[in-house]
């Protein structure tokens, strides 16, 4: 998921390639409404269609700006805790340490709406994945569903903290 501003979050991906890893190896058992819907599809594969629409857990409130603020409290399932499961995978550990590095925002998951089903014009389905936030993110800056802006994450700050400091000295 890209976390400036959770930009691909809604644009199917996820939903597409976990489509096109239940038909590996029977394409000829792949519904023609699903290899001809879109350019994406029709051209590269399964993989890169593009028609698949998120469906939320929550509606979005029209967003209420304000000045964002950080949380009070690191989350216990923050993604910059040690053994979180970001931390896990080298490279997105890798990407969040290098936003704390470069100062680009990183917001708090809490109160964001989640994709729970993705849907296909065709009628098949695609759970959401667990962390799949999807918030409406508008000049720069994520929204809660309840349209207040989203907090920065705590643990991101703690981290922009230590690599400036780092380079003060």
């Amino acid at each position: 998921m890209s976390v400036s501003c959770f930009a691909s979050a809604c644009d199917g991906r996820y939903a597409a390639e976990q489509y096109a890893a239940a038909f590996e190896g029977r394409d000829d058992e792949v519904p023609v409404s699903m290899i001809i819907c879109c350019w994406g599809s029709s051209i590269s594969g399964l993989d890169r269609c593009s028609c698949w629409k998120p469906e939320y857990d929550a509606e979005q409130v029209e967003p209420r700006p304000r000045a964002s603020a950080t949380s009070m409290a690191q989350c216990v399932d923050c993604a910059f805790l040690p053994g979180s499961p970001e931390q896990q995978s080298p490279e997105d550990a890798e990407l969040l340490d290098e936003l704390a590095l470069c100062g680009e925002r990183f917001w708090c998951h809490q109160g964001m709406r989640r994709v729970v089903l993705w849907r296909h014009p065709s009628g098949a389905t695609i759970p959401g994945h667990a962390d799949e936030y999807a918030p409406l993110c508008r000049d720069g800056v994520a929204y809660r569903a309840d349209g207040q802006p989203a907090d920065l994450c705590r643990g991101w700050a703690r981290a922009r903290r230590v690599h400036e400091a780092e380079a003060s000295t």
